[in-house]
Formats: C-alpha cells, structure tokens, sequence
C-alpha cells in the first residue's frame, strides 16, 4: 500500500531561508511546494492540496506574504490548512495585521523547527476539537 506524501507549500524569497525552511519541513515528513512571490503562492493554492503552509512576510513582487495569504483565505484556498508565517519585523501592530490577513501564527527569523512543530501540533489539536 502507498502511502500518502502530506504536502507542505512555503514562500520565502531568500534562498537560505529556504534551505533551511524545506530541511525543516521534509524532517517533519513534508513533501514541499515551494516559490518566491505573492501571486505564484496564489495560483499553486488554487491547483494544489497542502497540509501546512509558511510564509515570508516580506516577499518581493506586487503581493507581499500577508498580502498573498489573505487572498488565498477570501478565495477559500486552503481552508483547513495552518498558514504560518515568518518575518524579521513583529510589532503588535503587524500581528494583529497578520491574524486579520488569515494568518495563523507568526514567528520572527530564522524559523525554528522546535516552534514551526509544537504550532502545528495545537493548531491541528484545535480543529480536531470541532470535526
């Protein structure tokens, strides 16, 4: 019997963010989608299935991470899927942004695998609650 590959998507423009993001992921048993801009994000939700999602905040062309993943919630791409992101700038205000945006937690950089794992667990712990 095959089993199923879960599907992890990320967004980061920095190609050692990335790195280390995917090592992260595929160590979590994540196959992994990933690209480098807001509107890329938007058309690979639309086509595909993922079982988590990280977003840079800061990423380059004319949709910003936040930008990008509120546009895939007001599409309902990705209903059921945890969006988490990931940003060198955290103030009280671009939090409460963020969360507005559809965004379900944030961390500062570098991502932490420790921290990307225990969200994950309480956030799939709290849909379980309501399935």
């Amino acid at each position: 019997m095959n089993e199923v590959k879960k599907k992890a998507f990320l967004a980061e423009d920095s190609p050692i963010q990335a790195k280390a993001a995917k090592r992260i992921l595929n160590s979590m048993g994540y196959e992994v989608d990933h690209t480098t801009t807001g509107e890329d994000a938007v058309e690979m939700f639309r086509h595909n299935h993922y079982d988590f999602a990280i977003f840079d905040i800061g990423l380059d062309g004319a949709l910003s991470g936040d930008q990008a993943v509120e546009k895939i919630r007001q599409l309902d791409l990705g209903r059921n899927c945890p969006i988490f992101a990931v940003t060198a700038h955290v103030s009280e205000d671009s939090l409460e942004r963020y969360k507005q945006a559809g965004i379900n937690k944030v961390f500062e950089k570098p991502i932490r695998k420790d921290e990307i794992m225990a969200a994950y667990a309480e956030f799939k712990e709290a849909v379980n609650k309501f399935m």
